[in-house]
């Protein structure tokens, strides 16, 4: 299942239409359809998109930091339980040999 929901900067839904489905700004439905079908609402959500970024006024000291919604958890809420997190191992082994220097006396 293809998940096509929109939503603006504040996380309120995009809607373009009055298809019930859309209400909570989720076009699911369009996928898979023909492009000449879809057309016209895909215009319309990219439109809305636009509008909803370029009139949204960002102030960074407002609103819930995403540490306070994750409850401190900043890593793993992307990642399934299951993920490994990748790592390397290098090791070095060397060897050492002192060859014993020959002693030539010349008399």
């Amino acid at each position: 299942m293809i998940s096509l929901t929109f939503t603006g900067p504040d996380g309120k839904p995009i809607v373009v239409d009055n298809v019930p489905s859309h209400q909570g700004g989720d076009y699911s439905d369009l996928a898979g359809a023909r492009i000449k079908d879809v057309l016209a609402t895909v215009g319309k959500v990219n439109a809305a998109l636009q509008a909803a970024y370029a009139n949204f006024k960002f102030n960074p000291s407002s609103g819930t930091t995403t540490f306070e919604i994750l409850q401190g958890n900043t890593f793993g809420g992307i990642f399934r339980a299951t993920y490994k997190i990748p790592y390397s191992l290098q090791f070095i082994f060397g060897i050492q040999a002192r060859a014993m220097a020959r002693k030539c006396s010349d008399r």
